[in-house]
C-alpha cells in the first residue's frame, strides 16, 4: 500500500508494527516540513486499516483550513467532527485529518480537547502540520507524535525519475525545492 511513497520508512514501518499489534492510539500528531507526504502517508494508514483501496465518506472526513472563509478551522468544522465519529460505526475504524491542524481557531482547538479526552471507539484522528509549536500542549498530550522528514535528495531525485518524462534538470529543481515532493508534483 506504501509502495508509492518516497522516504517516510521509519514512520511507515511504525505504523505498520502499530497496526500488526492491534495497539492504534485515537490520535496522531503528524508533523514536519510542509509539503513531504504526511497527508499522503496519513491517508493510505486509514486505507490500511479499513483494507479499503479508496477512501469512501463512511469512513474518512477530511478537514481542510482552505476550505474555511478564513483560512481558520472553525468550531463548527470541529462539531462536524464530533457528528460524524458518534455516527453508528461496522467499519473497522472511522478517521478524520485535520490538515494545518495548527490552524485551529482557539474555541476549535478546546473542542478538539474534549473529544480526544473522551474519544468514540473505532476512531482516529490525524492532525497534521508543519508548525506543531503552534498546537495546544494538551492536544499533543493526547497525540501520539509522528515526526516526518524530506526525503533525502538521492530518493526525491528517482521517484522524479519514475514519474517525469520531460528532460529538466532534476537536481537543480530538488534542491530548489529542499526534497519537497508536494511542491514539485
Amino acid at each position: 500500500m506504501f509502495e508509492k511513497i518516497t522516504g517516510h520508512q521509519n514512520a511507515i514501518e511504525y505504523l505498520k508494527n502499530l497496526k500488526n499489534a492491534e495497539r492504534i492510539p485515537h490520535a496522531f500528531l503528524f508533523f514536519g516540513q510542509d509539503s513531504i507526504g504526511k497527508r499522503t502517508v496519513a491517508e493510505l494508514f486509514i486505507k490500511m486499516l479499513n483494507n479499503k483501496e479508496e477512501l469512501t465518506p463512511d469512513i474518512y472526513y477530511p478537514i481542510y483550513p482552505s476550505n474555511e472563509k478564513s483560512n481558520l478551522i472553525s468550531i463548527e468544522s470541529i462539531r462536524e467532527i464530533k457528528k460524524f465519529l458518534f455516527l453508528k460505526n461496522e467499519t473497522f475504524c472511522k478517521a478524520v485529518i485535520i490538515d494545518e491542524a495548527h490552524q485551529m481557531r482557539n474555541e476549535a482547538a478546546n473542542a478538539l480537547l474534549k473529544i480526544l479526552e473522551e474519544p468514540p471507539s473505532k476512531s482516529l484522528i490525524i492532525l497534521v502540520t508543519s508548525k506543531p509549536d503552534l498546537i495546544l500542549t494538551t492536544i499533543k498530550s493526547r497525540c501520539q507524535l509522528l515526526r516526518f522528514y524530506a526525503p533525502a535528495k538521492d530518493e526525491t531525485i528517482n521517484y522524479f525519475k519514475k514519474i517525469w518524462k520531460r528532460d529538466i534538470d532534476l537536481e537543480k529543481m530538488v534542491n530548489v525545492f529542499s526534497s519537497r515532493i508536494g511542491f514539485l508534483k
